[in-house]
């Protein structure tokens, strides 16, 4: 039994022997092939170039200037004359609301221009005159009624007598003149013409002269029949009644009262004037009119559309200049400044890049997120861009500087490190670098590769420290 088993033990120690040796011959082959093995590999060279650090931000197109017109009346839209994407001058009509009563209303209104007109022309070459007219009326009716007193007293001689028949034709006749005046003067002031006082001014010389045609008649009576005691009592009162007419009257001329009626009527035209500029200001306004010179980015009504000042009729947008607003992290803000040329870059423009510049920094920051919204603005004089598109603003902020930069894929994260390989002589050495600012297709190499050191951009995900490779330009192999 125990020499089987040795027997056993010295077979078992010749096979492992013998698998050892095949194993590590295998090894070795396969180590002399490995090395002997050549990886395609395509590189790129470490360049120079001018750097500056960026803030890159993302956004969405919009209008510098959008203006919404509205109407400046009520009524129908009786022509639109514009379509959107429309361009227009600023002071272009581009609708037009219907005018017919405003302007029947403009008609009624210089009708009551022209009768304020005349009215106060009237006023200019009347109202002192009938002022002067009043005085010497009155001033005669105390003449008058002294003279009637003295001949009751005295009695009347035939000549006195023919000159009291005349004194009552005459008073007949400016009584009949006063009652034509007085007609004419209630026509003007029912058509708003005259004033009032001027009206009553006509009803008082109506009264007086019926007063003084009475009076006539009375003196007449007691001419041809001689005075009775209550004849004279009722001379005496005629002359204080007409002596308190004679002072109204004086003290009406010497306190120029007719300027009042002139100064009424000046104030009706201007007031008619007034409502005649304030409809033709409505017919006028009735044409509406571009406050912008831009492009018609909306149009909100139709024609035979009720409107009023509070109806959008359409939006003007000024697109020859646009904006873009980006949210700027608290920590950038001091890296930028108001009037700070940046760069807008579109994906419908792909190899473009637009200039623009800094408008605005907002003063107060998002309680949120901590973040300002900085305004951008962009030239748009060709008409390339349109509100609404996506934008990405990059800000420059430090000194532009020479940095070495290498293509974005050369690079490798392993461990939290970043790699490159670096070809040297057909060999692939494996370094660490410290990478700095970025572009589109590139990053700057703050440590870790010299200007015109070859880096592995496609081919690097399976090597390994020291491989063997063969390699070729990334330029050609694109």
């Amino acid at each position: 039994m125990k020499k089987w088993i040795a027997l056993a033990l010295i077979i078992g120690l010749m096979g492992f022997g013998i698998t050892y040796r095949i194993f590590e011959k295998r090894s070795r082959e396969a180590r002399e092939t490995a090395a002997q093995t050549v990886i395609p590999v395509e590189v790129a060279k470490g360049e120079e170039r001018k750097v500056e650090d960026m803030i890159s931000l993302s956004g969405t197109v919009k209008s510098m200037v959008d203006v919404t017109v509205l109407p400046k009346v009520s009524g129908k839209v009786e022509k639109l004359l514009i379509s959107e994407g429309e361009k227009v001058s600023k002071g272009q009509v581009i609708a037009e609301i219907e005018v017919e009563e405003l302007k029947v209303q403009l008609s009624q209104a210089e009708a009551g221009l022209e009768l304020a007109k005349a009215a106060l022309n009237q006023s200019l070459s009347m109202a002192k005159q009938m002022a002067e007219s009043q005085l010497m009326q009155a001033e005669a009716m105390v003449e008058a009624a002294k003279a009637r007193l003295e001949l009751a007293r005295k009695g009347a001689r035939p000549e006195e007598r023919d000159i009291v028949r005349e004194q009552v034709r005459q008073a007949q006749a400016n009584m009949e003149n006063a009652r034509r005046n007085l007609e004419r003067i209630r026509e003007l002031y029912n058509a708003g013409a005259v004033s009032k006082q001027q009206l009553e001014l006509a009803e008082l010389q109506y009264t007086v002269a019926q007063a003084q045609y009475n009076s006539a008649q009375n003196q007449l009576s007691i001419t041809e029949k001689g005075a009775k005691p209550e004849d004279i009592r009722a001379l005496e009162a005629q002359l204080s009644q007409a002596e308190a007419s004679l002072s109204l009257a004086r003290r009406s001329w010497e306190e120029r009262t007719w300027e009042n009626d002139i100064a009424s009527a000046r104030s009706r035209v201007k007031q008619a004037e007034a409502s005649v500029k304030l409809l033709q200001m409505q017919i006028e306004n009735a044409k509406i009119k571009a406050p912008i010179s831009g492009t018609v980015t909306r149009k909100m009504v139709e024609e035979g559309q009720l409107v009023s000042p509070s109806t959008p009729i359409a939006v003007i947008s000024n697109l020859d200049e646009l904006k873009v607003a980006v949210p700027v992290v608290e920590k950038d803000l001091p890296k930028i400044k108001e009037g700070r040329d940046v760069w807008i870059e579109f994906s419908s423009f792909p190899e473009k890049r637009f200039s623009g510049r800094i408008l605005r920094i907002a003063p107060t920051l998002n309680p949120v997120d901590h973040t300002a919204m900085v305004e951008v603005g962009i030239e748009n004089r060709q008409g390339l861009l349109k509100p609404g598109m996506f934008a990405k603003v990059k800000i420059p902020v430090g000194i532009p500087r020479i940095s070495v930069t290498i293509p974005k894929d050369a690079l490798l994260k392993r461990g939290g490190k970043d790699l490159v390989f670096v070809v040297k002589s057909g060999i692939a050495r494996m370094r660490e670098v410290e990478v700095g600012s970025s572009g589109d297709d590139w990053v700057e190499v703050i440590s870790g590769v010299k200007p015109g050191e070859d880096v592995v951009v496609l081919g690097q995900e399976g090597l390994r420290d020291g491989d063997r490779v063969k390699p070729t330009s990334w330029r050609e192999g694109i």
